[in-house]
């Protein structure tokens, strides 16, 4: 889950340098791309783009968006400096500080935590420094930019896919995220947008819609099982807040020899699920693009660089009548008729198109599956 920061995806090795400082480490004379930066602002020359990031081991972050974010500074002639919270609001404190005293002229920041990062924005305007908050939104209107996905506007999808598909009739579960993640609130805003009219005019039962502390699929397991006891099995569709807690209600559904006759929902795109879509145990998973995000994060950071106001004709509110520019990350949607496009554009440094494919026949391969697999890494 694109915000899921205690993930333990393993992190791929990188062809460029981590920049990992401890808390409360001081930085000075820290090489960067063969030039030294010391403390102070940066002069034009080596003028250096921050990115304060929430925790690197996320492959959705280490593997996709951060090497984009790189890949397009240094094309526009600029540096960049990433450091890692590893997920310890004290340690995204210190890399603040860090990126500070590197005199970097704009930053990116994955927040721990968005209520707290709120005091970032204030102590970084007072260095001449704008901050870009991504993906989780830092309510304060000093924010120069929010870009992320729209989490209910992804949700609406899911559910309206579903909606074409199954009609919404019968019986429902949503299995949610953590109950104070605001991704996790907004998925379930998104789902109910669409599902609503649909309960009420009694087309559709939605016989449980819990929430999962700490995004734990065996909590999502958990209650799939029992809604499934309480239905005598029949259950027409699940709405997962994310693959990462969708694997519960696969695992429940396999139990009882149902994968492949209820239909699943969910995003992220990972490789459990992608193989699950590949088998007909799952319906759909929608992938945010972070990569391009990313990119769109590192063309803003740079204008803010180089003194300029960013604008977008959508606005993101974060509080007291205020709103910041939201740029929104695209997405697309894995079925199995899409899975090799996706797996083209993203394996292997999000998921693993080999680890997909593993042990099953070439006869259930859909198109361009061989041409994939063929390809060198």
């Amino acid at each position: 889950m694109d915000e899921h920061e205690n993930s333990n995806a393993e992190e791929a090795a990188l062809s460029r340098r981590d920049f990992l400082i401890g808390a409360g480490a001081v930085v000075a004379g820290l090489t960067l791309g063969g030039t030294a930066l010391g403390a102070g602002r940066a002069s034009k020359e080596t003028k250096t783009i921050g990115w304060s990031q929430s925790n690197r081991g996320v492959a959705l972050w280490n593997n996709v968006a951060i090497p984009a974010f790189e890949k397009e500074i240094k094309a526009k002639g600029y540096k960049s400096v990433v450091l890692d919270a590893k997920d310890n609001l004290g340690q995204q404190g210190a890399n603040f500080e860090n990126l500070l005293t590197l005199g970097v002229s704009s930053m990116v920041m994955l927040p721990v935590s968005g209520p707290e990062a709120v005091s970032f924005v204030s102590r970084a305007k007072a260095q001449g420094v704008k901050i870009i908050a991504f993906n989780a939104a830092i309510m304060d209107p000093g924010v120069a930019a929010f870009v992320a996905r729209d989490n209910v506007k992804v949700a609406e999808s899911i559910a309206r896919a579903a909606l074409k598909d199954t009609g919404l009739r019968g019986n429902w579960v949503i299995t949610n995220g953590d109950p104070a993640n605001v991704v996790a609130q907004q998925i379930e805003k998104g789902y109910h947008n669409v599902i609503d009219p649909y309960i009420k005019n009694g087309t559709m039962k939605l016989v449980s819609d819990q929430y999962s502390k700490a995004w734990d699929p065996s909590v999502s397991r958990a209650q799939v099982e029992d809604a499934l006891t309480k239905t005598n099995d029949k259950i027409t569709g699940i709405l997962n807040a994310a693959d990462e807690t969708a694997v519960g209600p696969l695992a429940a559904l396999k139990e009882r020899k149902l994968t492949g006759k209820v239909w699943m929902g969910s995003q992220n795109g990972i490789a459990e699920i992608c193989r699950a879509i590949l088998l007909g145990d799952h319906t759909l998973s929608v992938f945010s693009q972070y990569d391009i995000g990313a990119k769109v994060a590192a063309d803003l950071a740079i204008k803010l660089a180089n003194g300029q106001t960013v604008t977008s004709p959508l606005k993101f509110d974060v509080g007291h009548g205020k709103t910041v520019p939201f740029f929104k990350v695209p997405v697309m949607e894995i079925r199995r008729n899409t899975l090799v496009p996706y797996l083209k554009a993203y394996s292997p440094g999000y998921v693993d198109a080999k680890q997909v494919f593993a042990g099953v026949p070439k006869s259930k391969w859909p198109a361009g599956a061989a041409e994939l697999l063929a390809r060198k890494s």
